[in-house]
């Protein structure tokens, strides 16, 4: 059900009030209706919802977080604008990105727009690991414009959508080298008070930088943020990010729990943002929607403040992306939260920090941020029923994944390397005490080896897809093949593989990689059980894991066994 936007606009002049007196409240949101209300149009309010559901689960292929760094260079005057949209924005022009959510904050009411609320980072140069960077914000407001008002401009000029998202409590500001001190902004010097330690209070828990959002000062701010940009941007929707980085409550930093009435300050302070979004909707005569950056694990969430299920049960939420950092849970779990409360969900590729693989000597396709690598994320992603792809932490506008990633169908048909633990650790603890607990998904990596001991089986469980029968149409030959790298393996000694139960053969080692040939018979879209029994005097350790499929033209052979 589509409502035109002139009629909106003509139901009612918005004031705050309208914020009470909103009919049909969201589920667990009970407001009184002040005296003085502005009588509603609840047909219009109906309608409104209907068209903010319809466009909450648009397709959008691939989303593109863009974090604001792309306004930090110098440049001429006359050729600005096209040099900020040429570094991360101009050259997605014809690939699967539907979305771009822009993050300008640089810190807590830190942004590069232009702001009555917060405070615009106008410094023009600083210096960042002994070099000097420079940032065009002033020179673009200067001459009436911001990064903000741009990308909207450019999204609404090439048909694309635009989200603004606010890091919720960015703390880039508390590493005291690098670019640290300049993005402390005034409102942390002038309030102390707000944070939840200082540079000489180091909590055991978080960035110290964090502000404290038991601060109804702290909440009101973030409104306000949100609301200024709702009013005088032309944006589609708003992300509230939750994951950079994840610590909100003092008591959290100190090691203990979020309690209930801290739970409750965040809830009411995303309802009070979600009614506010429907009062700028109908003043503009279209939605605006709400979306969500999370850890994957209610738990996990509810133990750092964050009451994610009731968020999703009361409607507040349109679309939730998942994971940065770590991933806690796989992804049908998310899957099945969201889709449970009718909320489109995104699973979000981070760039993985585990730096040592290139250490193994594997080619650098076998590496976790290569091209394969991010093709395999994805296609578990797209396995589980995701509604798209979010990137983040990936600027380059040229690479291929931007044509890729948001094609499950074409993706299926390409080589693709899948890891066990794409990720890698994470460190799930360091926001909250025993984050760790709160895990089910394997972490192996370099940094982080599982032990084998002799003549004893483990088992591990690989999410793969692959069309091999379209393969075959287009007459390509799929090769399979599985890697370990195992560390302090004797002579003589080797490691039995067996994939859905059938034993790998064809093993070959190569320094501390064993390979092994995998037939795509063997091959299920879904979980497939690897049982590893090391055949050795004593224990081994598996230091990584990844099954490799190539697509191979009839006369072409297999490279990587």
């Amino acid at each position: 059900m589509k409502i035109k936007r002139e009629a909106l606009r003509r139901i009612f002049t918005i004031g705050l009030g309208v914020l009470g007196c909103l009919a049909l409240p969201i589920s667990g949101c009970q407001r009184t209706e002040p005296s003085n209300a502005a009588p509603v149009n609840k047909k219009a309010l109906v309608a409104l919802r209907a068209e903010r559901r319809a466009m909450a689960h648009r397709p959008r292929r691939i989303i593109f977080n863009n974090d604001g760094d792309d306004i930090m260079f110098s440049g001429e005057s006359k050729t600005l604008v096209e040099e900020f949209l040429k570094k991360r924005t101009t050259a997605l022009l014809g690939s699967q990105v539907d979305t771009i959510f822009y993050s300008d904050a640089q810190s807590f009411g830190y942004f590069t727009h232009r702001t009555k609320v917060g405070e615009t980072f106008m410094t023009q140069k600083f210096p960042v690991d002994g070099q000097i960077r420079e940032n065009a914000t002033p020179d673009l407001i200067k001459s009436g414009i911001d990064p903000l008002q741009l990308m909207v401009e450019f999204c609404r000029k090439n048909n694309l959508e635009i989200f603004w998202s606010c890091r919720m409590n960015d703390t880039h500001d508390s590493y005291t080298a690098g670019y640290g001190p300049y993005f402390f902004p005034k409102l942390k010097k002038d309030h102390p008070e707000y944070l939840v330690g200082g540079k000489d209070e180091i909590p055991p828990y978080g960035p110290w930088s964090s502000v404290d959002y038991t601060r109804p000062e702290v909440r009101d701010l973030a409104f306000k943020y949100f609301e200024e940009v709702c009013q005088n941007y032309d944006v589609n929707g708003i992300e509230l990010d939750y994951f950079r980085h994840a610590m909100f409550f003092n008591s959290v930093a100190w090691g203990g729990q979020a309690s209930p009435a801290e739970l409750d300050m965040l809830t009411d302070m995303v309802r009070r943002i979600r009614k506010m979004t429907e009062v700028e909707s109908i003043k503009k005569g279209k939605p605006i929607l709400l979306s969500i950056r999370v850890p994957d694990s209610v738990e996990y969430c509810r133990a750092i403040g964050l009451d994610l299920e009731k968020w999703l049960a009361e409607g507040l939420v349109d679309m939730l992306t998942v994971t940065c950092y770590f991933q806690l849970n796989p992804w049908e779990y998310s899957v099945k939260l969201g889709h449970k409360h009718g909320v489109s969900v995104y699973a979000g590729l981070s760039e993985s920090r585990v730096k040592a693989g290139m250490a193994t000597g594997w080619p650098s396709d076998f590496q976790r941020n290569s091209n394969l690598s991010y093709r395999g994320r994805a296609m578990q992603a797209w396995q589980s029923g995701v509604d798209g792809i979010y990137m983040f932490n990936y600027f380059d506008p040229n690479a291929p994944v931007w044509r890729e990633l948001g094609d499950k169908q074409e993706l299926l048909v390409k080589n693709k390397v899948y890891f066990m633990s794409p990720r890698g650790y994470g460190y799930p603890g360091s926001y909250v005490k025993d984050g760790d607990k709160f895990r089910n998904t394997p972490t192996l990596n370099v940094a982080n080896p599982i032990g084998l001991l002799a003549n004893q089986t483990v088992k591990m469980t690989l999410v793969m897809a692959e069309d091999f029968p379209g393969a075959e149409k287009r007459k390509l030959r799929p090769e399979i093949t599985c890697h370990l790298w195992v560390k302090d393996m004797a002579a003589g000694d080797r490691v039995d593989v067996k994939m859905n139960g059938r034993l790998l053969e064809n093993v070959k080692a190569s320094g501390e990689s064993l390979d092994y040939r995998i037939e795509p018979a063997d091959v299920k879209n879904g979980d497939n059980v690897f049982e590893l029994t090391p055949q050795t005097a004593s224990q081994v350790d598996l230091q990584d894991f990844i099954v490799a499929v190539t697509y191979l033209a009839p006369q072409e052979k297999v490279k990587n066994i």
